[in-house]
């Protein structure tokens, strides 16, 4: 008994030894690395410090005032310090951005942030890289089209009538204080439980569904702390039974029971129809099963008429499920909020957009008409640009490379280049917001929420963007460009639409400041209130014609 136990406090000891070689070995490199980055000779900021670089003054700031104020100072082309003093580029000029998107198997997204969003969405199309993004999203592409989309755009109707109706029974005399980003992303959920994969929440009539708090607990327990860096840093410590873990543990449980068995019945339908005459091989991909976009994608996974190496193992497609909820829902929902935001905020803007809906008699209009209102587009596109749903995103070059600008800068040692030099293992921070409102790239009035600038010719540097929809960055660009990005403009729409028509929005406190948290999605908060308690509390009534 002896003997075990002394082999056991060896092997104990030996364990914590390699640990702590390795943890030093991933100390040196990263401490010395940056004397060998060619970012080191980019305009850079100065006050970096040596654990944490210039993240401090990054994170003391208000969302993207820091980047743009260097934008601003040093140029469209500059790197900062990160964490261990690494080097970070940081660019908003728009060849350079073209370039790492267009390229995006060459500069996928680091480790640490592949397993931090892997951990809250599982490794379905935001996580996967290389070869497994490219077939993920080969065979993800026909359920994201236009004419799908079509077909379940009218759950988007029924989801935001009925959060309408639910506002006009508060408001049971003249006017309610409603808090829009709690109810806004209720109705989201619904609206991507139907149609992302055929599954009720329910959220807009009770707030205890199980699948509903288990994405809820993903959010909460990503909020920054240093445990959560260091986690980042170091994978094991997922596995330490602390409570983030535990709860995070517990979330992904129950997404992937749900999850497998949403999938299970999807087969099952598809299964079905074939009334007992036909064997499975039989199905093929046009095949009609329920016209959410799950019913589609398993639909094309079990098709006879693609190839095994282009269909998704249930595991991959149980990945997507946790994507659309996560990516799905927050991303609409954080975008709607900050458009009653911007409404409560203008009263001109908010009448001008009134009245042109009003304008269309019909209560729902079908999806070509909606996307050919004018001011409406034009409102919508101003608030992607200037209330971008995810504030950035961040990339790592897999090699050397040289990245091509649009003008020549100076770098530190006074010499002029018309590339940035990047090595193996280098950062790269994409900053979405700065990008979208950069007075080098959209005038002088960048900085103002002017839905009429979408009625005039858009700036030529704007137009050089490499944004898949409408010159923003907010989608990004590229073969890694947001795949749902239709679906989340016409929801968008649909919402605006079905409420601005009957009520009116002003703050419920005007002396009340809000600013911008970013947890995955941005959102408003209440300005020296809680960080991680995103909320927009409206005074609503109901719109009447003597309000006009």
């Amino acid at each position: 008994m002896a003997f075990i136990s002394s082999s056991l406090s060896s092997s104990a000891s030996l364990l914590l030894s390699l640990l702590a070689v390795y943890t030093l070995l991933r100390l040196t490199h990263s401490l010395l690395s940056p004397l060998w980055s060619p970012l080191r000779n980019l305009p850079h900021p100065k006050g970096a410090r040596l654990l944490w670089g210039n993240v401090k003054q990054i994170r003391r700031a208000p969302l993207g005032e820091t980047h743009a104020r260097w934008e601003r100072e040093l140029g469209p082309v500059f790197s900062y310090r990160q964490t261990l003093s690494k080097w970070r580029l940081c660019t908003t000029d728009p060849r350079a951005l073209s370039h790492i998107l267009q390229n995006a198997y060459l500069y996928p997204k680091p480790g640490m942030v592949q397993r931090s969003l892997s951990r809250t969405v599982g490794d379905g199309l935001l996580v996967a890289e290389g070869d497994a993004h490219k077939r993920q999203r080969r065979v993800m592409n026909p359920s994201f089209s236009s004419q799908q989309i079509k077909e379940v755009v009218p759950v988007f109707w029924d989801k935001a009538e009925e959060l309408a109706s639910i506002w006009h029974a508060s408001v049971r005399s003249e006017e309610a204080v409603v808090d829009v980003n709690n109810w806004l992303s209720r109705a989201t959920l619904d609206v991507i439980g139907l149609a992302g994969f055929g599954y009720a929440f329910q959220s807009l009539l009770d707030d205890s569904n199980e699948l509903a708090l288990a994405v809820a607990q993903l959010f909460h327990v990503r909020r920054v702390s240093v445990f959560a860096i260091l986690r980042n840093f170091f994978p094991a410590l997922r596995y330490l039974p602390v409570q983030s873990n535990r709860i995070q543990a517990n979330a992904h449980r129950v997404m992937t029971r749900i999850g497998m068995e949403l999938v299970k019945r999807k087969k099952e339908a598809v299964r079905q129809t074939l009334d007992g005459k036909r064997e499975e091989k039989d199905v093929v991909r046009t095949q009609v099963v329920g016209k959410d976009l799950l019913s589609a994608l398993v639909r094309a996974n079990m098709a006879n008429d693609v190839t095994s190496a282009q269909k998704l193992n249930d595991e991959e497609v149980l990945a997507q499920i946790s994507t659309f909820l996560v990516a799905g829902h927050e991303t609409t929902s954080s975008a709607v909020t900050w458009a009653l935001f911007t409404l409560s905020t203008d009263q001109d803007v908010q009448n001008k957009l009134r009245a042109e809906l009003l304008s269309y008699p019909s209560p729902q209009s079908d999806m070509d008409e909606l996307s050919a209102i004018p001011y409406l587009d034009a409102f919508v596109r101003e608030v992607m640009r200037f209330h971008a749903p995810v504030a950035s995103t961040m990339r790592m070059a897999s090699a050397a490379d040289e990245i091509p600008v649009s003008r020549p800068y100076v770098d530190t040692n006074g010499k002029e280049r018309t590339t940035i030099s990047v090595k193996k293992g280098d950062g790269i921070f994409i900053p979405i917001r700065v990008v979208n409102r950069s007075t080098s790239l959209w005038g002088p009035d960048a900085g103002e929420f002017r839905p009429e600038r979408w009625l005039r010719e858009v700036p030529d540097a704007a137009n050089h963007i490499p944004g898949v929809w409408a010159h923003v960055l907010s989608f990004l660009g590229g073969p890694r460009a947001c795949i749902g990005y239709r679906f989340s403009i016409i929801e968008i729409k649909v919402f605006l639409y079905v409420l601005i028509r009957q009520f009116t929005f002003q703050l419920a406190d005007p002396g009340m400041e809000f600013e911008a948290k970013s947890n995955i999605v941005t959102r408003p908060v209440v300005k020296g209130g809680p960080r991680d308690a995103p909320t927009l509390p409206l005074r609503i009534r109901r719109y009447t014609v003597e309000d006009t």
